[in-house]
């Protein structure tokens, strides 16, 4: 599979819920999916990710650059 194909069965949702996974298996944190249109994602965090100094990275280099990657049509992805 080519780096810019799509795994038939990724949904927004599951890649929210492995980006949560690795957040609460490397950081104690978690994000989850509050809701999406054609082109924007919000996301609430959790656990050790509120407050934290880092969170608005975990955000756009984290979060929001792997969405965009598998999901090209969403534009932006914020914190809600």
């Amino acid at each position: 599979m080519g780096e810019t194909e799509q795994p038939v069965d990724l949904t927004l949702e599951s890649l929210i819920e492995q980006i949560s996974h690795y957040l609460e298996v490397n950081h104690g944190g978690s994000v989850e999916l509050v809701s999406y249109t054609d082109k924007e994602v919000k996301v609430r965090f959790g656990g050790h990710c509120v407050g934290c100094p880092f969170m608005q990275a975990t955000l756009t280099q984290g979060i929001e650059r792997t969405v965009r990657h598998y999901f090209p049509n969403i534009e932006r992805v914020i914190a809600v």
